[in-house]
């Protein structure tokens, strides 16, 4: 006597998994008011058990690098040169991270968009002082993070857009208009079609 059996499996069981690791998410209206609003987002790591990003594009200060060196040498062109710092995310607020970017990996970054993350920052910035590293980065306390299926729920309900992480958006320490600039990228021409252009994703 043969036996057969009928399995039903949910929409997330069949659906493949896609990383979206190296790419950017874009805040769309739904998140106005909240601590992502208009925040961009690299994410560092996505993968079945939940994603990590930081937000790249909400400035909370400055600091001068002689200031985070302790008495490390400091290039002279460097003693008065400011760094800005980001608001990285809700979560563990007090942690310095950095993003990097190494000479190889910019060469290779449209097809490997792949940064290296600091969590042990003071190294690195004494090599940037001295004048040893000169790898582009962005510092930044914090960061965001989800749950397994919790971001890819989010995106399904028009939270995110994702978008192809850029190198001068990613680095650059101009904050203020890399929100509106990746809506452009995007093809949305105002804050209106933004919302109108989720809506209909």
């Amino acid at each position: 006597m043969g036996l057969s059996m009928e399995l039903e499996f949910s929409d997330d069981e069949l659906r493949p998994f896609e990383s979206l690791e190296g790419k950017l998410l874009v805040a769309s209206k739904s998140l106005d008011g909240s601590c992502f609003e208009r925040s961009l987002i690299y994410i560092c790591a996505h993968d079945d058990k939940g994603a990590l990003g930081i937000i790249i594009n909400n400035k909370i200060g400055n600091f001068y690098i002689k200031d985070y060196v302790g008495n490390a040498y400091v290039k002279p062109a460097l003693k008065n040169k400011k760094v800005s710092i980001m608001f990285g995310g809700p979560i563990d607020q007090d942690r310095l991270i950095i993003l990097s970017i190494t000479k190889e990996q910019e060469k290779n970054f449209e097809y490997f968009p792949a940064v290296t993350i600091y969590t042990e920052c003071k190294q690195f910035l004494q090599d940037y002082a001295s004048g040893n590293n000169k790898d582009k980065f962005l510092l930044a306390k914090g960061f965001a993070a989800w749950e397994p299926n919790q971001l890819e729920q989010e995106i399904e309900e028009n939270s995110w857009l994702i978008a192809p992480a850029n190198l001068d958006i990613l680095f650059s320490q101009k904050v203020k208009n890399k929100w509106s600039k990746m809506v452009e990228s995007l093809g949305v021409k105002s804050f209106l079609q933004l919302v109108n252009y989720t809506g209909n994703a």
